[in-house]
């Protein structure tokens, strides 16, 4: 779920124009770029769910105009795919009211800067964003390369970049000062130095309420002679010294498979700076509410005088009593589910596709030993941890809400994901022969480049099992036959 962030154009300064308009991606504009190029002061440009490659969809400039790009539905949705060998958005000579909301930008291969590149006086505010899976050439920066530039980065993941030399697997900065709040930076490596941020000539980056933790390079943070950074209400794997600082395990939930929300007991919860969030700043990165208390967690962090201590990070835990999945799909028929530990028994339930209805005939295979349990059964909460989705109603290139239940009702905010086209085993939004050969090789027993949920295509119910009907299927899908005449479409339990 997301929600926008309201008042956003009074925290910001952001000064509408009285004619200001707003201009949608792709029903009006084929491309990103397209609309921001028409784009004027105070409009905003609207993007729908979907993923965007290609030209007119990378190397996004704002040409020194102070309007908004914003997802409809949040960066889980709307994905910038800079296809190895781009950069998603530049930024020059622009205000604090140029503002970025709501995209997750990833594959880029840019030089300089790898995910975005700010320069010359770009001074944007990112909101909302998931910057992964990004590289950087000679300067640095696998996620983001600011020079000269001062943004304002709140509610981010910054995870899993590279900076091939240099340093700043994260950030890198360079005569830079950006402002990040409440950004969870995990994962990245660099060859260099500062596998988190790089700070050097004169930069003096500020920031608060935010993690670092598990970078490559020699720290997490560096610095050189000539520059500083204040740090605040954060946790800074190896220590940094600050009001508020902490270096403790934040305890992500699976940062092996991107889910870095804390699980309960972290030292992140409850133990920040309300002070440090802008006003009208009132969700997270999912679009969960801020200021939410854990009666079992001690009040370490910095209050405000009105509101519940705020969590470092980009996610705000919402408390073990309400668990929320973490939901992606890993395949044309199955999702993958993680749900936090929780005391009381729960079930998965799904509403989607295609009437909007309980989806009733569901497989649970829960891993790690493979155990399969038919239809939504409870599981008690020490249970809990990775599950794989499956059966007939989970159908390919569908969109489902999963969410959370227990015998007094629904402990969980829904949680949206689309299943992959049929036949796409390699998920890049085409059945051709590539997919072909991948099941070819799950069948030989190789999962070394898809797994087993993605080449296990049989157009019935999803067994477990690779064999030469999840190739017939491979080969339908290549052919261009629909799923619906795949030969098996029947409901549910219906033989």
């Amino acid at each position: 779920m997301y929600y926008r962030i309201p008042v956003l154009t009074l925290v910001l300064g952001i000064v509408s124009a009285a004619n200001a308009g707003t201009l949608h991606v792709p029903s009006e504009y084929p491309t990103i770029q397209a609309a921001m190029t028409a784009a004027q002061n105070g409009d905003t440009v609207l993007v729908a769910d979907g993923t965007y490659t290609g030209p007119g969809n990378n190397n996004l400039s704002f040409y020194g105009k102070a309007f908004t790009v914003r997802s409809e539905n949040g960066p889980e949705n709307c994905i910038i795919d800079c296809g190895g060998n781009a950069t998603g958005f530049f930024f020059d000579f622009v205000p604090p009211e140029t503002v970025l909301d709501g995209f997750t930008i990833t594959n880029g291969g840019g030089y300089p800067g790898g995910g975005i590149y700010m320069y010359y006086d770009g001074n944007p505010t990112i909101l909302n964003c998931i910057i992964t899976g990004n590289t950087s050439g000679f300067n640095g920066g696998g996620g983001i390369l600011c020079e000269g530039a001062f943004p304002t980065i709140i509610n981010c993941t910054i995870t899993g970049n590279t900076a091939i030399s240099v340093g700043g697997g994260g950030i890198y900065c360079m005569m830079s000062s950006p402002t990040i709040r409440n950004c969870t930076i995990t994962g990245n490596t660099t060859d260099g130095l500062g596998g988190g941020i790089y700070s050097a000539e004169g930069s003096n980056p500020t920031i608060s309420n935010s993690i670092l933790w598990g970078n490559g390079g020699t720290q997490e943070i560096y610095l050189d002679a000539f520059s500083d950074v204040a740090v605040s209400y954060s946790n800074v794997q190896g220590g940094w010294l600050g009001a508020g600082n902490i270096d403790a395990d934040p305890l992500f939930v699976d940062p092996s498979n991107g889910n870095y929300h804390c699980q309960p007991g972290s030292p992140a919860t409850d133990s920040a700076d309300n002070v440090m969030v802008p006003t009208g700043i009132i969700s997270d990165l999912d679009g969960n509410p801020r200021f939410q208390d854990d009666p079992g967690m001690p009040d370490t962090g910095n209050p405000d005088g009105a509101n519940p201590i705020v969590d470092m990070g980009a996610y705000e835990f919402q408390g073990a009593g309400d668990p929320i999945p973490s939901v992606w799909a890993v395949g044309s028929r199955y999702l993958s589910v993680i749900v936090p530990a929780s005391p009381d028994p729960v079930a998965i339930r799904m509403v989607g596709h295609p009437d909007d209805q309980a989806v009733s005939c569901i497989d649970l295979y829960v891993q790690p030993d493979g155990t399969l349990h038919p239809e939504a059964v409870y599981l008690p909460g020490d249970a809990w941890g990775q599950l794989f989705v499956g059966g007939n109603d989970v159908l390919p290139g569908a969109t489902y809400s999963l969410l959370l239940e227990s015998d007094t009702g629904v402990v969980s905010a829904s949680v949206e994901v689309t299943t992959w086209l049929w036949g796409d085993v390699d998920n890049n939004g085409v059945a051709n022969l590539a997919d072909v050969q991948l099941i070819v090789l799950g069948f030989q027993g190789d999962f070394s480049n898809a797994t087993l949920e993605a080449v296990d295509l049989d157009p019935c119910i999803p067994n477990g099992v690779i064999n030469l009907a999840d190739a017939f299927a491979a080969v339908l899908a290549f052919q261009g036959v629909p799923y619906s005449d795949s030969g098996c479409v029947m409901p549910c339990g219906v033989e």
